[in-house]
Parts: C-alpha cells; sequence; structure tokens
C-alpha cells in the first residue's frame, strides 16, 4: 500500500480485519523502510478478495494512494496464523 499508510494503525486494522473476517488466512503485515504497508496472505480466494478491498480503504485514518497486488511465489515457511512483523 502507498499513500498515508504508516503511523495510523493499518498494520493492527489489518490484522483485525483477519482475525475476524477473515480468520483462515495466513501471513504478514509489516512497514517498508520506503514508507508503504507490504501484506503477505496465502489463503482461500474469496477471503483474500475481502482482505484486499478493506486494504483498499484502511483504517479511518489512512489515506491509501494504492494498492499493488502481485502473485507471491515464496513460502511462508513457519507461519501459522496471520501476524504483525515490527
Amino acid at each position: 500500500m502507498k499513500g498515508l499508510v504508516q503511523g495510523v494503525h493499518y498494520r493492527r486494522s489489518v490484522k483485525d480485519f483477519v482475525d475476524k473476517e477473515a480468520p483462515g488466512l495466513i501471513g504478514l503485515v509489516q512497514n517498508l523502510p520506503d514508507g508503504r504497508v507490504e501484506v503477505i496472505a496465502q489463503g482461500d480466494k474469496g477471503l483474500l478478495h475481502n482482505l484486499h478491498e478493506f486494504c483498499l480503504k484502511g483504517p479511518p485514518r489512512a489515506k491509501v494512494l494504492s494498492v499493488e497486488v502481485t502473485a507471491y511465489e515464496g513460502q511462508l515457511g513457519e507461519l501459522q496464523s496471520f501476524e504483525i512483523r515490527y
């Protein structure tokens, strides 16, 4: 995500959304050094779509300018749930 997405509880909001609305997803959300937020998620297509829709708006104080979606070819390794990386 690009825009005002750091310092507005974006990561916590994504985690809360997944926990409540898409509990089958595994992955992570983390801040990137350039000010963007990265979400990597794996799971049911419908749940991924719902997460994408949420990411387009984010929490109330966020101003999302763009969301880039790419297929992630890597492995999520040891992840068993959805987590925030600090």
